[in-house]
């Protein structure tokens, strides 16, 4: 009788997930300890990473997936082959990073929904100055600024910059030698562990909360922008057609369908990435607030030029500008948010075809 076949690319997604060792040769391989999802997801993808057994521990799921994603892309729809089955491969592989990136980005939200440090409230030591501490004191000014780095990132005008991998514009891993911040309170509100799985140096330092956050902190928006992105490269292929259907997989033997429902994961990244800028918006709102009927307007509006970046617009070259302001932030979610809920509504069929079903 006829029996399902999987094809490349669920096969490696199956081999290679967050729930089994990638390699299972134990005795040339040391076991990989690593239990966190925000530790096995990794930094983000900077090109395609070869996927062998010499180095497939080297790195996060969100390369390894990236790459399937790429390499099936090539295989099919780049090639112009529009094929069902293929297509739902397509979509399995960027669900998975959909899934990893809105994992990455409600950890950054719920940072900056909860700012403030759970220790040393229950004695005497810190319970008079817990309420002036938080974890990225010493990077941020406030704690304001804080909730807004942890939802948006942080600015291009204070070293090492925004280019820099594989924290980029997030929050660096705050050992940075302060009394009262830094190492003591960062390391303790993220509970900082030495990798059980390597040789111990006896030191709980950088090296280790690199290990545990590979991407940094923060940048909720960013990331939830992330969760969204595998679904437009596809939607923008012109030989890709989106179908709202289930898919099989092998279980033991026999085809399973299932439905990963990727038009409801694409609405709640859509929607979650709406909460974030709502959010920037308030706080920017608050932080920006000047009371007085002759304050005006323009405040609510402000940028910043960055002398050391610029970029080319035809043939002149401008200096890079943050447009970080209220006004800003009010139509980059607003205009955002509508081509999001456009987008999700054109994924399903105007009319249903069996409504009894």
């Amino acid at each position: 009788m006829p029996q399902l076949a999987e094809g490349w690319i669920k096969r490696v997604l199956a081999g290679i997930n967050p729930f089994g060792q990638r390699v299972t040769d134990m005795f040339n391989n040391s076991v990989n300890t690593q239990g966190s999802m925000l530790t096995q997801a990794g930094k983000r993808w900077e090109g395609d990473i070869a996927l062998n057994l010499d180095n497939i521990n080297d790195h996060g799921l969100l390369e390894i997936y990236e790459t399937v994603l790429n390499r099936g892309k090539m295989l099919s729809i780049e090639a112009g082959i529009n094929y069902g089955p293929a297509n739902d491969a397509l979509l399995l592989a960027a669900g998975y990073i959909n899934d990893l990136y809105m994992m990455v980005g409600n950890d950054g939200w719920a940072d900056a929904a909860n700012p403030t440090i759970g220790i040393g409230t229950k004695d005497r030591t810190y319970g008079d100055i817990a309420t002036a501490l938080f974890a990225f004191k010493g990077q941020m000014p406030s704690l304001l600024e804080e909730e807004l780095a942890l939802l948006r990132g942080r600015d291009d005008f204070m070293q090492p910059g925004v280019e820099t991998g594989p924290v980029y514009n997030r929050m660096f891993w705050n050992y940075t030698r302060g009394i009262d911040s830094g190492e003591v309170i960062y390391a303790l509100n993220y509970n900082i562990q030495e990798d059980q799985g390597a040789t111990l140096d006896g030191a709980i330092n950088a090296a280790d909360a690199a290990r545990m956050y590979p991407q940094g902190h923060g940048d909720a928006y960013g990331h939830y922008l992330s969760a969204l992105k595998g679904y437009y490269k596809l939607l923008t292929d012109v030989d890709f057609t989106w179908a709202p259907r289930t898919e099989a997989v092998t279980v033991l033997g026999k085809p399973v369908q299932v439905d990963y429902m990727d038009e409801r994961k694409f609405a709640a990244a859509a929607s979650a990435l709406a909460r974030a800028g709502n959010q920037i918006f308030d706080l920017t709102w608050r932080r920006d607030y000047e009371p007085g009927q002759d304050s005006g307007w323009a405040h609510f509006e402000q940028s910043r030029t960055n002398d050391r970046r610029s970029h080319t617009e035809g043939d002149a070259t401008v200096q890079s500008k943050r447009r970080w302001g209220m006004d800003h932030w009010a139509s980059r979610n607003g205009i955002g948010t509508m081509v999001n809920w456009v987008v999700g509504n054109a994924m399903l069929p105007a009319v249903d075809t069996d409504p009894s079903a």
